[in-house]
């Protein structure tokens, strides 16, 4: 039901609005901080803040949306390089509070698999963010870890936390539950590659979940310095707005 409503709602309109909102509450942040009006200045952010937690919630809805209309276009690209873009960009807003993200990996030269890399890298930060909402700030840690199944001929990426999880009937419920959540991101993105994720919740003692992304035919041409894409991390991206919902009241406009 919550996701139905969602899409009544128009999700992508909801995001250009709320898009303009926040550049309207930036400019309108600056001309009062020109003035000295600090009070005035506070309400502004504080604005900006809902709505940058309004299009995170939303971004969701608009990557479930895609893959109802089969909006996925899958190709070569370097996981490994992606991976670490996208960690670094997560790492920049945890690093100063003691939270630390690491990625482990032995494979020298990077991976490269065939999926689609925009898809993979929402799935991934939900992933990300799920663990940062659950460890201790101060103190806790997220492994990202890369290996590689040739046999099998997939990647495996998995998201690991030493935080508080949650309980096995916890975890099902909300696996049954069909909404906007990450847990259904993480499902819709599994199914587009043909397979399941592997999830393990351990209350008190972490949490971690793999998935599994096909690796790409052999290429002599394959590019493993650099990533073409990119990790899309600029400010309005989906992987940057996930992260505001991290930790949404603490924006800096």
């Amino acid at each position: 039901m919550e996701r139905k409503i969602y899409c009544e709602l128009d999700a992508e309109k909801l995001c250009e609005k709320m898009t303009m909102a926040v550049s309207l509450l930036k400019e309108m942040n600056y001309r009062l901080e020109r003035q000295d009006m600090y009070e005035e200045m506070q309400m502004a952010r504080e604005q900006a803040r809902c709505c940058y937690f309004v299009l995170a919630q939303a971004q969701n809805a608009l990557e479930l949306q895609r893959y109802d209309e089969g909006n996925i276009k899958p190709v070569d690209f370097n996981i490994s390089n992606l991976v670490q873009d996208l960690i670094s960009d997560a790492g920049v807003r945890t690093r100063a509070k003691g939270c630390e993200i690491t990625f482990e990996t032995d494979i020298e030269r990077g991976v490269i698999c065939h999926a689609d890399p925009d898809r993979f890298a929402a799935c991934f930060m939900n992933l990300i963010v799920n663990s940062l909402q659950n460890v201790d700030f101060e103190e806790g840690t997220v492994r990202v870890v890369l290996k590689t199944y040739a046999n099998a001929g997939s990647a495996a990426i998995s998201v690991l936390d030493d935080g508080y999880s949650m309980t096995p009937s916890d975890l099902d419920e909300k696996l049954r539950h069909v909404g906007t959540h990450g847990f259904d991101v993480l499902r819709k993105f599994c199914e587009s590659v043909g397979t399941e994720p592997n999830i393990v919740a351990k209350e008190n003692d972490g949490f971690g979940v793999t998935i599994k992304v096909p690796l790409a035919p052999p290429n002599p041409n394959a590019i493993f310095e650099s990533n073409e894409r990119g990790a899309g991390i600029e400010s309005f991206s989906p992987a940057s707005l996930l992260l505001y919902k991290l930790d949404w009241t603490r924006i800096i406009l």
